[in-house]
């Protein structure tokens, strides 16, 4: 009885949810070109003063602002990551991202990179040494994840982030990663660079078999909205990346 009551409240808190952000955002359009997230600030989507709140939900595109300060941790974590010989590959909707855009998906929200256990371990020790100061840095656990998350906010009060996951290899044939999905080993390693903006950073040796298990055969052509409300898939017209511009935002 009682998830029958939430599945069928659950449309109608959504909807009240939508309505809200819409109004916030109306009301805040006038300064639409004017506010921008920072390390002092929530991020646009949790920002009732941001005429940007809850973009995602509404299905819109990721601001500029967002976009750019996780463009900014991306570049300082791999930094630590290629320094320091910790073997990484950027995962999920961020390889998707690379692959079909070269850069963020336009409406995507956080960076994903994948290492393995004992690289999740060092990679945190050393960004704890580095960044401690510079990002909000915490392990968290999710249910059904392979292993822990290290999770790298841009602060304390802005929630924008990167996640480190880790990936299992039980044998020569198999790797596990993300809610315990199984990948032939071949499909991942050995990896291959691939561009990110005007990063080089390093992806799964067969991307397109990976995307093709976690997006689906048209993944190249078709998308949807994963927090938006309206999660149907469309056709993309545009293949060009989250716009982002270091030159306007503090590090």
């Amino acid at each position: 009885m009682k998830k029958w009551l939430k599945d069928r409240l659950r449309p109608i808190k959504y909807t009240m949810l939508y309505i809200f952000a819409w109004v916030v955002s109306v009301v805040n359009y006038p300064k639409r070109h004017q506010k921008y997230c920072t390390k002092q600030t929530k991020r646009c989507s949790e920002d009732l003063g941001s005429p940007n709140y809850r973009y995602e939900l509404l299905g819109k595109d990721t601001p500029i602002c967002c976009a750019t300060h996780l463009y900014m941790i991306l570049k300082d974590v791999v930094k630590v990551l290629e320094e320091h010989q910790i073997e990484y590959f950027i995962s999920f909707g961020t390889l998707l991202g690379a692959v079909r855009h070269g850069g963020m998906i336009p409406w995507d929200t956080d960076i994903d990179i994948v290492v393995s256990e004992e690289g999740q371990a060092k990679a945190y020790a050393l960004l704890q040494q580095f960044y401690s100061h510079q990002y909000d840095i915490s392990i968290d656990k999710y249910k059904g994840m392979v292993g822990d998350i290290v999770r790298i906010n841009y602060s304390k009060v802005n929630h924008l982030h990167i996640d480190i996951f880790i990936y299992q290899q039980p044998d020569n044939h198999t790797v596990y990663l993300g809610l315990q999905e199984t990948l032939a080993y071949d499909v991942v390693f050995p990896l291959k660079p691939i561009t990110f903006y005007d990063l080089s950073l390093y992806a799964p040796n067969d991307s397109d078999t990976f995307l093709k298990h976690f997006f689906g055969e048209d993944y190249r052509t078709h998308a949807y909205r994963q927090w938006g409300l309206d999660k149907r898939k469309f056709k993309l017209q545009s293949f060009e990346p989250a716009p982002i511009d270091v030159k306007m935002y503090d590090s």
